[in-house]
């Protein structure tokens, strides 16, 4: 009895073995020598062997979305009992991620949804100066061109149909109403009036900075990008403020830790934050729900928006202060 009992536990295992997930790839460049999913609260990791390849075997209980990391991070639509292959170069994260085997083609559709999402991303604030009827044809063209590539896969009740066509639609509504709340905010429109407080307690108002152009650096303390642009903003302040105000804005929840910080990075200048972080009338009334931080604002000497949505000073912010200066 025992060989058929030992035979028949090798089959059921061979059984469960075949509803397991396969995720595997190659990484060209990597960053970091681990790649990670997340299955649900887990997350699973794994190492790179010697050619830069990796190998997951997962149980999973239905067709969702997860989460790849390898530095960049992706979302990717597994399948139990399916097998997916993915190549990608790190320093090209999303443009050049390819996907091979069992669900390839949803996969490779995300990942083209997703570039094409960032392209509309990176010249939205140009957008905005369009008239409405432009503004709205594009985004209905971007729309409709998605929809229709979407349209090619055959089952349109699969969570992964259901979840890119809703991705669809809120992109629009979202992008629509951007548009709405921006139209306030464009160049020559007067700047939205704002309170900020001081370390003290003292309040400091827009009014206080009219009579020079004015740039403020909105940020917050758990914002690395935000960190980052820091030691470049001040470098400007220093060559600048002769003929620029800078100030600095913290959006933070937490009034304690803004305050621990600008303690302890001996933060100087003018550092204000804004009461009540990212629920406060300033983010409101200059809308940074919609491009978060860092945030870069160029007021004028008589209270006029130059640009709410300036480039970094790692960008080519230094640029936009000195035609400031010319044209003062």
């Amino acid at each position: 009895m025992k060989p058929y009992y030992f035979l028949f536990l090798m089959s059921l295992l061979s059984c469960e073995n075949n509803h397991n997930t396969i995720l595997s790839g190659v990484i060209e460049n990597p960053k970091s020598e681990y790649v990670h999913i997340t299955i649900g609260d887990s997350l699973l990791t794994q190492k790179l062997d010697d050619a830069n390849s990796f190998k997951f075997e997962v149980d999973i209980d239905k067709s969702d979305y997860y989460r790849f990391d390898c530095e960049g991070h992706t979302s990717i639509y597994l399948a139990s009992g399916k097998s997916l292959q993915l190549k990608l170069d790190a320093n090209r994260f999303d443009e050049s991620l390819q996907y091979f085997g069992d669900l390839a083609k949803e996969n490779n559709y995300i990942a083209w949804r997703t570039v094409e999402f960032e392209k509309v991303k990176d010249i939205k604030y140009n957008l905005y100066y369009l008239e409405s009827y432009d503004y709205r044809k594009f985004i209905d063209s971007t729309a409709t061109n998605l929809q229709n590539k979407l349209s090619s896969f055959s089952n349109p009740d699969s969570t992964f149909y259901l979840t890119e066509k809703k991705k669809i639609e809120e992109f629009k509504e979202s992008y629509l109403d951007n548009y709405s709340k921006m139209q306030h905010l464009q160049k020559g429109d007067v700047a939205p009036s704002f309170i900020c407080k001081d370390k003290n307690g003292n309040s400091f108002t827009l009014d206080k900075f009219k009579g020079k152009p004015l740039c403020i650096d909105v940020w917050a303390t758990w914002c690395a990008g935000c960190l980052k642009e820091m030691p470049i903003f001040e470098v400007l302040k220093e060559k600048y403020s002769s003929h620029i105000s800078f100030i600095s804005v913290s959006i933070d929840d937490d009034k304690d830790k803004w305050k621990e910080m600008v303690q302890m990075k001996k933060m100087e200048g003018v550092q204000l934050w804004a009461e009540n972080g990212k629920k406060s009338e300033f983010v409101t009334s200059y809308y940074l729900e919609e491009c978060g931080v860092p945030c870069f604002i160029l007021i004028d000497k008589n209270g006029i928006i130059i640009n709410v949505r300036a480039p970094r000073p790692s960008e080519n912010l230094e640029e936009l202060l000195i035609n400031i200066i010319k044209e003062n």
